[in-house]
C-alpha cells in the first residue's frame, strides 16, 4: 500500500518536456500556498524559473493550468487509492471490532491526504466553484461508490452494533466530510497551532462509530 504514488512523484514519472513539469510543481506549491486566485502566472515563471511565455505555451490559461495540476486526481491517483481503499476494507481480519476498523480506515486516508497536502487544498478550493472539477470529482466518487461501496457494505453488515438505517454511501460522506473538515482546520484556519494528530484522528474516529451504531 505504501507504494501509492503522491502528486509531485506522479508528474516526476510522466512523461512530458522539463519546462512542463516545472511548471506543474511551481504551481502546485503556489496555488496551495496563495490560492488560484492569489496566484500570477508570473510568479510561478519566476519558482519554475521560466518564463510566462513558456507556461502558456502549454496551457491557453491560468484555468487550464489549474486544471492540469489536478488532472492526477482523476486520472491516476484517484483511482490507485480508490483501489487502495477497496483491497483494505477487503482484507480487514474478521477478528478486529468495528470501532477498530473504522480508525484504522480514518487514520490510511489521512495518511494519503498529507501526502498529498498540496493538491487537496487545491482540489477543496476549486470545488466551491470550478464546475469542470466538480463534474470530476462527482464522477470520480460515484465510481469509487461502485467500486467499494458493496465491499464496505459487506464489512459492515457483520456487525450487530452497526446502524441499518444508516445507508453505505452515509458513512462514506460522515468519513469524508469529517477528513476533509479537519484537513482544512488544521492546514488553513490554525496552521500554526501544534497538536497531536493521532490522538484527533482517532477521536474522529470515535465520533464516526457512534454515529453509526446503536
Amino acid at each position: 500500500m505504501d507504494q501509492l504514488m503522491t502528486f509531485e512523484e506522479c508528474y516526476r514519472m510522466t512523461d512530458m518536456p522539463a519546462g512542463k513539469r516545472k511548471v506543474l510543481l511551481a504551481a502546485l506549491r503556489l496555488f496551495a500556498a496563495n490560492g488560484v486566485s492569489g496566484t500570477s502566472t508570473a510568479q510561478i515563471a519566476r519558482a519554475a524559473a521560466t518564463s510566462q511565455a513558456t507556461i502558456f505555451k502549454y496551457y491557453k490559461t491560468k484555468q487550464d493550468l489549474v486544471n492540469a495540476v489536478l488532472a492526477p486526481v482523476f486520472n491516476m491517483l484517484g483511482p490507485d487509492y480508490q483501489a487502495d481503499f477497496t483491497r483494505e476494507i477487503t482484507n480487514f481480519s474478521p477478528r478486529r471490532h468495528l470501532d477498530e476498523i473504522i480508525a484504522a480506515i480514518i487514520h490510511r486516508r489521512y495518511e494519503l491526504m498529507e501526502r498529498n497536502h498540496d493538491a487537496i487544498i487545491i482540489l477543496v478550493g476549486e470545488l466551491m466553484g470550478n464546475r469542470r472539477i466538480i463534474r470530476q470529482a462527482r464522477r470520480l466518487f460515484i465510481r469509487g461508490a461502485r467500486l467499494f461501496g458493496p465491499r464496505l457494505a459487506n464489512l459492515l453488515q457483520k456487525f450487530p452494533e452497526y446502524n441499518r438505517n444508516i445507508s453505505v454511501y452515509e458513512v462514506m460522506r460522515i468519513m469524508m466530510s469529517q477528513l476533509l473538515g479537519y484537513f482544512m482546520v488544521q492546514h488553513r484556519l490554525v496552521p500554526g497551532i501544534s497538536r497531536n494528530t493521532e490522538q484527533d484522528l482517532d477521536m474522529i474516529a470515535h465520533e464516526i462509530y457512534r454515529a453509526i451504531t446503536n
